[in-house]
Formats: structure tokens, C-alpha cells, sequence
């Protein structure tokens, strides 16, 4: 079991070692010697490098001697932690550990230092995506003044007549794009513009919806409900046209499977 300490020194000590990828981070105890004295020496084998390979052997000598060759790698490397000079004490194994991957965590960062630099970017890009995500997952667009009248410019744009429920106009718009900027639409109205264009008539541009390509065929007397019956006539259009193409694909389907019966010649029948 961990005292309070040293369960606080080894949650502090994983997160470090493994983003220096340790192989025993997740059982690295910083008070058992073994483990300890293993440490040090990869941090020096695969991290700082401050010696050359054959000044590495007292360090990597698990001997009686191994406490001065400690004492004199942290003298070389500057160790600022306080400490017995004539051999690191229990207590003191944790604050040199704590330095140690400090100045390695620093030295690995500055030899990949555009691809950490990199991550952190891309992190924040991200980090700054879902926030903004959330706020306008939260956010009701239809009670916002400026989606409302971004709204209205598309319907201006579209030559949609205008209505009081921003629902019901959005409706329309979506069906009115689906329909005049699907694939197939597109292609088809380029051909027509580059037709004409051959034929020198005019621009070629295709008609824009409005109320006299779509006419109401009645007068209620009221502007404004006119307006709203020329937008429910429209949704009402585009449902019948996309129920027509389902009833179509429906009888080719049936089509195909009566016109290729199959005989039963054990039954005397000719069909499925």
C-alpha cells in the first residue's frame, strides 16, 4: 500500500515517465533502490546523454560504490536538489528523481521540438473547434438576430418570399437548394448556360426561383399570406416530386422481378 506521499510522488512520477516512455512507469516505486538506481541510469542511456558510453559504466555498476557515482553524475550535471554528499538518503530519492526527468522532459523537447510544437497547435485548433461546437450546440440559431437575418439574405438571394416563421423559411430554402444545386441540377443548368452562350442568347443563366416562375394560382387578399401559400406550395411540390421518385423506383423494381419468372418444372408453374 502507498503512504499519502508516496502515492502523490507516484502519480506525479508516472505522468513524467510515461511521456518519456518508460517501460516500468506503471510500476516504478521511488522508494525501492532497484528501481531507482535503473532509472537513473536509462534516463542518462536513452534521455541526457551527458556522458560518453564508457564513462556510463560506474553509473550502470550496481555496487557499493554506485551512491558516489550518483553523487558525482548530479555534481557534473548541476543538481541544484539538497542531498547527502556521501550518498543519497530515502527521502531525498524523490526530489533527485524529480530533477532528473525535469532536465530530461527538457532535452527531449528540444530535439523535437517542431513536432511537439506542432501537436500543441493542432491541440488548441482543436480545443478551440469543440468549445466553439458547444456554444453553438447550445445556442437556439433561429432566436439569433444574426443567423435571422443571414437567413433572409439567402431567401433575398434564392428570390424566396419572405416569412414570419424563420422555420418555415429555412424549410423552403433547404428545398429549393436540394433541388436547383443537386449534382445532377448543376450539371444540367451548366449545359443550358453554355448552350445558350453558343446560341448568343444572352447570358444563359438559368431562372431564378420567384413567384412568377412558381405562381400561387388564387389571390387571398392578403400580401403576406400569399407569400406564405407560395412557400408551403413549394414544400408541398418538392414532397410530391421526391414521392413520385420513390413510386417510380417502386415499379421499375416490380417490373424487374415479374418480367424474369422462374419455372418450376416439378410444380407444372411458370413464375415465382
Amino acid at each position: 500500500f502507498f503512504s499519502t506521499s508516496s502515492l502523490s510522488n507516484y502519480l506525479m512520477f508516472q505522468r513524467k515517465l510515461k511521456a518519456l516512455g518508460y517501460p516500468e512507469a506503471d510500476t516504478f516505486r521511488v522508494d525501492d533502490d532497484g528501481p531507482f538506481r535503473t532509472l537513473v541510469c536509462w534516463l542518462e542511456d536513452t534521455k541526457i546523454r551527458a556522458y560518453r558510453i564508457e564513462e556510463r559504466t560506474p553509473l550502470r555498476t550496481f555496487d557499493d560504490n554506485w551512491p558516489l557515482a550518483l553523487e558525482k553524475y548530479l555534481v557534473d550535471q548541476g543538481c541544484t536538489v539538497n542531498r547527502t554528499p556521501s550518498g543519497i538518503q530515502q527521502g531525498e530519492k524523490a526530489g533527485v528523481v524529480d530533477w532528473l526527468l525535469g532536465c530530461a522532459i527538457s532535452l527531449e523537447y528540444r530535439d523535437n521540438a517542431d513536432q511537439y510544437n506542432q501537436q500543441a497547435r493542432e491541440y488548441l485548433d482543436s480545443k478551440a473547434i469543440s468549445q466553439h461546437t458547444e456554444t453553438l450546440m447550445r445556442t437556439d440559431p433561429l432566436q439569433d438576430k444574426a443567423f435571422l437575418d443571414a437567413l433572409a439574405t439567402l431567401a433575398d438571394t434564392l428570390r424566396i418570399p419572405r416569412h414570419d416563421d424563420p422555420q418555415v423559411l429555412l424549410s423552403a430554402i433547404v428545398k429549393i437548394i436540394q433541388r436547383k444545386f443537386s449534382p445532377a441540377a448543376l450539371k444540367d443548368a451548366s449545359a443550358q448556360h453554355e448552350a445558350a452562350l453558343k446560341n448568343g442568347q444572352g447570358s444563359g443563366a438559368p431562372p431564378v426561383v420567384d413567384e412568377d416562375t412558381f405562381p400561387l394560382g388564387f389571390d387571398t387578399g392578403d400580401e403576406m399570406l400569399n407569400k406564405a401559400a407560395t412557400i408551403l406550395r413549394l414544400l408541398y411540390i418538392a414532397d410530391m416530386r421526391d414521392l413520385q421518385t420513390k413510386i417510380n423506383e417502386l415499379i421499375v423494381t416490380v417490373q424487374g422481378f415479374t418480367a424474369n419468372p422462374k419455372t418450376n418444372t416439378k410444380a407444372g408453374k411458370v413464375g415465382r
